[in-house]
């Protein structure tokens, strides 16, 4: 139009097109051209019915134009790998309109990487993964494994938007391995669960150790290192673990170092968690243990001695000097030849055995007369014939006497008896504990004795002492427990069982037949057991399924039993 005046000839629009088709597996980019076959200048716009189809420019002034229009199947609401979408585009100018109609198809689709591999699924790219790490990360986040997933109908397209955000893309890959089902979390297993060292009294340098974690698997790790306690004398290397520490064969090391100087005394132990917190069974834990030799053991080189005889007294010195050692014994048949010896590693120190004639007499039962040619005692020993008869006089003037058998039976008798009949010993022991004055050296004699001969239980005390007050209960089996029938079944066992001895002894103590017994922290439901067993009735709670699970079923075999009709309720 110039100055009011339509312009002739008027403009005509042009397309060197009629129709678009799309077919693709990814971003597509296409291009037409728009002229002006008549007069005056052509302008107009282009609109699109697609959100994913967009052209540039999409508005324009010219007798000639080129549009590029571009296709992003990542915004297609919708449309799957396979499937075609028909719509349209409307090219709208002062030469007129032009409907332009367009057809996308996505194709189903595969990946083929640099080094040849052909991924046409999720399995695919995980093998993939595992033998190129590196590209395969790389791969995660880009566009064509995003159609990928679309082609392949992965389920969770959400969850995979948000992994592939994570700047860290061996953690985010990782999460999405497992939310595919394709992997587990990657674990560890440890080469050990305890280090020991010993060292000298006086040794003060440093301690340098370690020790070896191996990951299940080549997936993401990461957990952190601490220690139990806080000891302030060891310290680790790392308070982290990454997969990065770990190498190609998936194992890594982690270093430690311990500082006697802070040290008191000569034991202690710490120990080293991976993870955020210490396992029931201790599987994630390393316990160190630093001990310091003693300075001076002293030992004897064997226990029993004739009339006359020579021993020795085997000394260690650990203290890494040459000292001074003074030794000494009350009872005058013990006699070293010096009082003071110098002791460097070791040193065996000779003593003598000597009984002089006045122990000789204390053993036979004699006085010490003046004169002792004779052998006769100054005031001899007179009885009648009435305290003193022929019988007894017989028997005592034979050499071989014996005793009337109401005497302390002896280690070795004990140890032969047990073996014969362990319960009837410990019930035995428990009547002579509490008849007796209490030795603690005897009581390790015995118990050391029981081990040599490889009778002495590890499991439970064969020999405990027994208690003289009312208000302790010496005699509680500690073997009757739910977790014998547990054992049998090879069921999980609990790992603080109850005693049944005392619960019963409780139940019968504080409640009556019919009343209700309950136990808040009930396990493997002991209580409520003994209970329901007990004619009560039986209650109980608890967090733990399997402890929960086999507890109930011991309630319904209990009920059973108690429920179950005699032969006279039969015939009644």
């Amino acid at each position: 139009m110039i100055d009011g005046r339509l312009e002739f000839p008027l403009p005509v629009l042009t397309a060197d097109t009629d129709y678009l088709f799309i077919e693709t597996t990814d971003t597509f980019e296409g291009s037409f051209k728009i002229k002006n076959t008549g007069g005056s200048t052509l302008s107009g716009k282009i609109l699109s019915r697609a959100r994913a189809l967009t052209f540039s420019p999409d508005k324009w002034e010219g007798n000639e134009q080129t549009v590029t229009y571009r296709y992003n199947p990542s915004l297609a609401d919708g449309l799957k790998p396979g499937e075609t979408l028909e719509t349209y585009a409307y090219i709208c100018s002062n030469g007129g309109e032009k409907k332009l109609p367009v057809t996308v198809k996505l194709t189903k689709m595969a990946i083929t990487s640099p080094e040849g591999w052909v991924i046409a699924n999720i399995r695919d790219f995980y093998d993939y993964a595992l033998e190129y790490p590196a590209q395969a990360r790389r791969l995660f986040t880009d566009g064509e494994f995003y159609m990928l997933l679309l082609a392949t109908g992965y389920p969770y397209m959400e969850a995979y938007e948000m992994l592939h955000k994570d700047p860290n893309r061996e953690r985010s890959m990782d999460n999405f391995f497992i939310l595919s089902g394709l992997k587990k979390k990657t674990g560890f297993n440890l080469q050990t669960h305890l280090i020991e060292y010993l060292r000298k009294p006086n040794e003060t340098s440093p301690v340098y150790g370690n020790f070896l974690i191996r990951k299940t698997d080549g997936g993401f790790f990461e957990t952190p290192v601490q220690t139990l306690n806080n000891e302030p004398w060891l310290t680790l290397s790392t308070e982290r673990l990454i997969s990065n520490d770990f190498n190609e064969a998936s194992a890594a090391v982690i270093n430690f170092s311990i500082d006697p100087l802070q040290i008191e005394g000569r034991y202690a132990k710490e120990t080293v968690i991976i993870g955020a917190e210490l396992e029931l069974d201790g599987g994630n834990a390393v316990d160190i243990v630093f001990r310091r030799e003693i300075p001076l053991s002293f030992r004897l080189k064997r226990e029993g001695y004739a009339f006359e005889d020579k021993g020795f007294i085997e000394v260690i010195n650990n203290t890494g000097e040459d000292i001074v050692v003074e030794v000494f014994c009350k009872d005058s048949f013990i006699r070293f030849a010096a009082r003071k010896y110098l002791i460097g590693a070791a040193y065996d120190i000779p003593f003598d055995v000597r009984l002089s004639g006045f122990m000789a007499a204390q053993l036979l039962f004699r006085k010490l007369p003046t004169d002792t040619g004779d052998g006769f005692a100054d005031e001899r020993v007179t009885k009648t014939a009435e305290e003193y008869p022929l019988g007894r006089w017989q028997l005592d003037a034979d050499g071989r006497w014996r005793s009337s058998g109401d005497r302390l039976i002896g280690v070795e008798e004990f140890v032969q008896m047990y073996k014969q009949n362990p319960g009837a010993m410990q019930k035995l022991f428990r009547e002579c504990s509490r008849a007796t004055v209490y030795n603690y050296r005897d009581h390790v004699r015995l118990a050391d004795a029981l081990c040599r001969e490889g009778v002495l239980p590890k499991t439970y005390m064969a020999i405990p002492p027994a208690g003289n007050s009312e208000e302790v209960w010496d005699d509680i089996s500690r073997m009757r427990t739910l977790n014998t029938t547990q054992s049998r079944r090879r069921q999980h066992l609990h790992v603080c069982p109850l005693q049944l001895d005392i619960v019963e002894r409780v139940i019968h103590k504080y409640s009556s037949p019919g009343e209700t017994v309950g136990d808040f922290f009930a396990g493997l439901m002991t209580v409520p057991v003994m209970a329901v067993r007990m004619g009560r009735k039986g209650w109980g709670c608890e967090l733990n399924t399997d402890y929960f699970r086999d507890g109930v079923g011991y309630l319904e075999a209990e009920e059973a039993q108690r429920e179950m009709p005699t032969l006279f309720d039969l015939v009644g």
